[in-house]
Parts: C-alpha cells; structure tokens; sequence
C-alpha cells in the first residue's frame, strides 16, 4: 500500500485469499482480515486509496497506459530478434524504436519476462522459466521431503 502499487495491492489481495483457504480457523482469519482491512485503510490516508481506486479506470492512467505500450515494444523486439534480443541493458534504447508513438521514457518493460525474452532472447527467457520452475519443484520435494517431521526448520521454509 506504501509504495502506491495497483499490482502489489491485486497480489496481495490474491495471497491473502489463498492463505484464509488454507487455513482451518476461517472464522477467526476472516474476522481478523476484515479488521485488518479496516484498520489499513484508515492508516492509508486518501492517497493510497485513490490510487487503488484507479485499477477500475487503468486506460486513463498514463502509468499504466505506458507499462502496456512498453510490453508491446518489448514482444515486437521478441518477435525481430528471437534468438539473442536487443542485447543486455537496451531495452531503454530499444523501446522508443519498437514502439516510437506510444513509448516515452520507459527504461524498463515491467514485465521480467518481457524484459528478459526482449533482452535475451527466447532462449534465454526460457532458461530463465526453468530456473524459476526447476527451483520452485526442488522446494516442493524438499518440503515432502520434511513434512514428517514438522519440528525441522526446513519445513516451513515452503508452503503447501
């Protein structure tokens, strides 16, 4: 909420309602979020919460507007140079070029994804998938791994 995020707010949205599905108390982690929330929004101030109320109206926010037409840029460099990019660090020359009418300033895509693949190349963005996948398999192993044993510190080092 402090750092004016529309996404960080969706994403945490998102992750607290996984985690009151998860939890047995319902009851209990829906009331507490409930005051939470409450308690947020007054600590929040004016600001914050007309920040967020711009998700609704996102195509009249010039922010937004530029983080869409910078990935559009970074897909069209994707698409011309699938197998090596625009090199590493141009995305910030790159994106004017890809996308001259639409993008003004945008040093990066926002999007790591579309920031890597524009970079990279395809091949590095799905090296770089793998990672992110191969490692997130890896915890899930480890955490089967140790459910028996609830009193080990690597337990609860990995969600459910």
């Amino acid at each position: 909420l402090l750092t004016y995020s529309r996404g960080g707010f969706l994403g945490l949205g998102i992750v607290a309602a996984f985690c009151v599905l998860k939890i047995k108390k319902k009851l209990f982690v829906f009331l507490s979020a409930i005051l939470f929330l409450i308690i947020g929004i007054r600590l929040a101030g004016p600001p914050v919460i007309e920040r967020m109320n711009t998700i609704k109206t996102y195509e009249q926010d010039e922010s937004a507007m530029g983080r869409r037409e910078a990935w559009k840029a970074g897909l069209k460099m994707m698409a011309e140079h699938p197998l090596v990019g625009v090199g590493l660090d141009n995305f910030r020359y790159s994106a004017m070029l890809y996308n001259p009418e639409k993008v003004h300033n945008e040093r990066v895509a926002h999007n790591a994804y579309i920031h890597v693949g524009a970079e990279a190349g395809i091949p590095a963005l799905l090296i770089y998938i793998l990672l992110i996948t191969f490692s997130m398999r890896d915890l899930c192993r480890l955490r089967k791994k140790f459910r028996s044993n609830k009193d080990e510190w690597k337990y609860y080092y990995h969600p459910d």
